[in-house]
């Protein structure tokens, strides 16, 4: 089957993870698979070889690139290209201005099934394109649209949603909670919406996780861990005088306090360090729009010695491995990558309860999931640190009950073959 892949970008983030993850599975099919993507990213490198790769033109990739990457490097002319092109955004619909870059786009073969994998970002000038590309400049016989979110959390809009996935023979949403809501957000389209769970690579995830992490940050040494201010385990027990293990807490998510609700991370904190709650140190991997004003805010409050805002690392895997919890704060997710990553490497997971949280943490067993309120995360994380026992028991369970992609290539296939 000749299959073609639409995307953005390979920054970092969940959506591109897992679209390299079904890259690579696809690819042991036996399929030829072409990627198109508007612009690269850190992880273009993880593209299979077996893969066709095409790249956008110059404006594409600016357009695909964040802004505040770009930010970087002011003054240069891929920075006044880029703002030239925002003047441009904002003069025309958002449609015509993607049409009339796609036009300048050299014209792809034809395909048995062309996926866009990446979800319009609402009510915004970029993050957009994927849908309108496949829909009006690919010929295939069947069109395929992903969904990332949840579409009443994601502030999707009716009226475009309706016009866009009009063009689509299916809507694939990558949990099963998630295509509930989409059928009652789109009941007209509910015929067509299936789920697909992303993919993991198991046995990478693994071998990337016994690498060395500091080696692959790619954040400023600035914000590296300090010793001096780190809080040691010792120092925790003298502080409680009760001999309770030093725990490590992760959290990997793009840094946007919008949707993944970071700012839950300082008020948790502050709750535990005032409640005597001093054995743990909280490390936050990942970038966004919200790195620099976070790491501030903890600055302020002078809790650099429990949170750490490491920045990007290509492989969070070791930190993960290496940690007691792994905690996600999210409003809403679709099915977050980093959930079941986490539960690979060993380790549980504390979540806010987005639409598909119990189709993968069993409450109790391999994690908790808490209610949808900063006072609620900080109890049970209260409670974990105080019982280190529950801990314990979570991981033993994961390691009864291993992960695999059986049933995510079953739900594959039967879309590919629809």
């Amino acid at each position: 089957m000749n299959i073609l892949f639409v995307g953005q970008n390979l920054q970092q983030g969940g959506v591109q993870i897992a679209l390299i993850n079904t890259l690579k599975e696809l690819v042991k099919q036996q399929h030829t698979i072409d990627l198109f993507l508007f612009g690269t990213g850190d992880y273009t490198a993880e593209i299979p070889p077996e893969v066709n790769f095409y790249q956008g033109t110059k404006g594409l990739q600016l357009v695909a690139t964040p802004y505040h990457k770009l930010a970087q490097k002011k003054g240069s002319v891929d920075y006044w290209y880029r703002i030239g092109l925002t003047l441009g955004v904002r003069m025309r619909d958002t449609k015509r201005f993607y049409a009339a870059l796609f036009k300048r786009q050299k014209a792809l073969g034809s395909y048995d099934v062309a996926i866009s994998y990446f979800t319009d970002v609402p009510y915004g000038y970029f993050n957009q394109g994927t849908n309108q590309y496949v829909a009006d400049f690919v010929n295939a016989r069947q069109k395929i649209a992903w969904i990332h979110n949840d579409p009443f959390e994601g502030n999707f809009e009716v009226d475009h949603c309706r016009q866009v996935y009009e063009n689509f023979d299916r809507i694939v949403c990558v949990s099963e909670a998630c295509a509930v809501k989409f059928r009652k957000f789109l009941p007209e389209y509910a015929a067509k919406v299936g789920t697909v769970y992303n993919f993991f690579p198991l046995e990478e995830i693994v071998e990337k996780a016994q690498r060395n992490h500091r080696s692959e940050c790619v954040e400023d040494k600035g914000h590296l861990p300090n010793t001096e201010k780190s809080v040691t385990q010792q120092e925790a027990k003298d502080r409680r005088e009760i001999d309770l293990p030093f725990v490590k807490l992760v959290t990997v998510a793009r840094i946007d306090n919008q949707q993944k609700r970071l700012d839950r991370i300082l008020t948790v904190v502050k709750k535990l360090t005032r409640s005597g709650i001093n054995n743990f140190h909280w490390e936050i991997i990942g970038e966004g729009p919200d790195l620099e004003r976070n790491r501030e805010q903890v600055r302020l409050a002078e809790l650099d010695r429990f949170i750490l805002y490491r920045g990007s690392l290509l492989n969070p895997y070791p930190a993960v491995a290496q940690s007691d919890l792994f905690v996600l704060t999210s409003q809403y997710e679709g099915y977050p990558m980093v959930v079941n990553e986490a539960l690979i490497l060993g380790v549980p997971v504390v979540t806010t309860p987005y639409a598909a949280a119990e189709e993968q943490i069993f409450s109790g067993y391999n994690g908790l999931i808490t209610k949808m309120d900063t006072e609620d995360l900080y109890q049970q994380l209260k409670d974990l640190l105080e019982h280190p026992e529950k801990t314990q028991q979570f991981k033993t369970y994961i390691q009864q009950n291993p992960l695999d992609n059986q049933m995510a290539l079953q739900q594959l296939e039967n879309v590919l073959e629809a």
